[in-house]
């Protein structure tokens, strides 16, 4: 490896992210009257997080949140900083449970609709002379095409999301918060 990629690579280790903010209450939510040790992070802070955080494809390894210098204060930046962990490191953990539910529900949905679908092939080799049995058939060969692809959709698709969620989680909860002066 030559010494311009060694260079390009701590570089890239070594990234971080910069969000002005005029007061501590840009963090949080205006309608959270309680201290800064319990108040929800404003959805206007974290949608700008999430926004610079998605344009760099690479691990941040620090998010500067940049203060005018006479309005810091360190006890109440060390709350912050507690804060905004917390976010993440909870969003990251209820993200990965809610994926892995999705994946088991969608494996058992799929699994029942080929266990239709087997059932609506036997049904067919049977001679239907009783309308019960034709009704039967009518009645899980779709249902059985239905669950197979609804739980292969759920299963495929429809975590995908979630899982680019899980990412942005993942990735600022192992992110170092700090403020700085400007």
């Amino acid at each position: 490896m030559d010494n311009t990629s060694k260079h390009i690579e701590s570089l890239e280790s070594n990234r971080q992210i910069s969000i002005w903010l005029d007061a501590y209450d840009d963090i949080f939510s205006d309608f959270d009257p309680r201290p800064y040790s319990e108040r929800i992070l404003s959805d206007d802070f974290i949608a700008e997080l999430k926004k610079v955080s998605r344009e760099e494809d690479f691990e941040i390894a620090e998010l500067r949140l940049l203060m005018p210098e006479k309005s810091r204060k360190q006890d109440i930046e060390q709350i912050i900083i507690k804060r905004v962990h917390l976010y993440f490191r909870k969003g990251n953990f209820h993200l990965a449970r809610r994926i892995k539910i999705i994946r088991g529900k969608a494996v058992l949905i799929t699994l029942v609709g080929m266990g239709l679908m087997f059932l609506s092939s036997y049904i067919s080799t049977m001679q239907l002379d009783k309308l019960y049995m034709r009704a039967f058939l009518v009645l899980t060969e779709p249902a059985g095409w239905f669950f197979v692809w609804t739980g292969m959709d759920d299963l495929f698709f429809s975590t995908r999301k979630r899982k680019e969620e899980l990412d942005y989680f993942s990735k600022m909860a192992k992110t170092k918060v700090v403020f700085a002066s400007f």
